[in-house]
């Protein structure tokens, strides 16, 4: 017999099996504010890679759904300037993010851009 309140918090609907009983369907995949699920987010942080505009990440992932800034190698002769951006799914009490740092790259032309300097996977 189906019991709404037996159904872990984040489940699918229940599935009914041919005998009768039921068996709670698999729990949703969890996303981004874009709408991004994580396996997508798994199979295409694959190509990452060093020196990436940030117009190629958000293609790859959408918008960030955290953005911050800051500097890094402060106790360095040469510290330098960062953007970082961050994508979080969440399923109940567990949350796991990607962080995406980017670095600005002045041209020998002029001018300059955001690209890639490094992205870690961290669960919470």
């Amino acid at each position: 017999m189906y019991c709404p309140r037996c159904v872990p918090q984040g489940s699918a609907t229940v599935k009914s099996k041919s005998d009768g009983s039921s068996t709670p369907a698999k729990p949703l995949e969890p996303k981004t504010r874009e709408g991004l699920s994580l396996s997508d987010a798994q199979d295409k942080a694959l190509k990452l890679q060093p020196g990436m505009a940030q117009t190629a990440v958000t293609e790859l992932f959408g918008k960030p759904d955290e953005t911050s800034s800051g500097t890094y190698g402060s106790q360095t002769p040469k510290p330098w300037n960062c953007v970082t951006w961050v994508y979080r799914w969440t399923r109940g009490l567990s949350s796991k993010r990607l962080s995406v740092v980017f670095q600005y790259v002045a041209f020998q032309q002029g001018g300059g851009a955001w690209v890639v300097n490094s992205w870690n996977w961290y669960d919470f």
